[in-house]
């Protein structure tokens, strides 16, 4: 993947896609962040599909512009049909699995077709890991700092969590620089959604710590260790309420 890896996020309201150059960062031309976003079609099941082959196409078109991989999300929806009550209709509706396997059905068909590989990564923590450490940086919106983890992801890079984060959840790590752990960051994940930040908090870094010392001063949990199945949970509960 030496020319990097677009990267897709699917959420309630819009398919988000942006590039990522092989150095693992944001790919932008004159100050032009290479972000690109479309709304979740709506109408008949005709009009729906055909909205997704064209959203499909315009993407396998950029990927073949940048001679790059495209990286998508691996949902499994069989497992979050009972979370669906407590989710918007129009969430509830995409969570459904209707559009998601339609437009990786699409997406995977066109993409073999155009010689254009198709990568499926663990969606564990992309929307809290995106809102913490690219939304701020680069001026996303949330989708579109999702979409740039699982691009990172795909090309095999960690995600570091920030000293100021792993000092305040894990003091008792030393100071060594080893800042990835998904235990750690489902830490995260579960403090914030203890205390139900709003989304256009973790805009301001300071803010997300301010919450997270509060949670902590009230949780007396021992270090919390998901397991993959439990991670996909926390997941869809955490990203569910951040992208609604």
């Amino acid at each position: 993947m030496k020319n990097g890896c677009l990267g897709i996020d699917l959420n309630a309201n819009s398919i988000d896609l942006v590039y990522i150059k092989r150095d693992g960062n944001l790919h932008q031309i004159q100050g032009q962040k290479t972000v690109f976003s479309w709304e979740i079609p709506t109408g008949t099941t005709g009009q729906v599909e055909a909205a997704l082959r064209d959203i499909v196409a315009e993407i396998v078109r950029i990927a073949e512009s940048f001679q790059c991989p495209v990286a998508c999300e691996d949902l499994d929806f069989s497992k979050k049909k009972a979370s669906l009550r407590h989710q918007s209709k129009k969430y509830s509706r995409m969570l459904s699995g209707f559009v998601y396997d339609k437009f990786r059905s699409f997406l995977v068909a066109r993409a073999e077709k155009y010689g254009i590989e198709v990568i499926f990564k663990n969606p564990f923590a992309t929307s809290v890991i995106g809102l913490i450490k690219y939304m701020p940086k680069y001026g996303l919106n949330s989708a579109s700092a999702a979409a740039m983890v699982i691009a990172r992801r795909a090309l095999g890079y960690s995600e570091r969590i920030p000293s100021s984060y792993l000092s305040l959840i894990c003091p008792e790590l030393p100071e060594d620089g080893s800042g990835h752990s998904w235990s750690q960051w489902g830490k995260i994940c579960k403090l914030l959604n203890l205390q139900k930040i709003p989304r256009h908090s973790l805009f301001e870094p300071a803010k997300v710590l301010e919450v997270l010392q509060i949670a902590v001063s009230r949780t007396k949990e021992a270090q919390y260790k998901p397991e993959y199945g439990e991670e996909s949970q926390i997941y869809f509960f955490i990203s569910s309420s951040l992208k609604q």
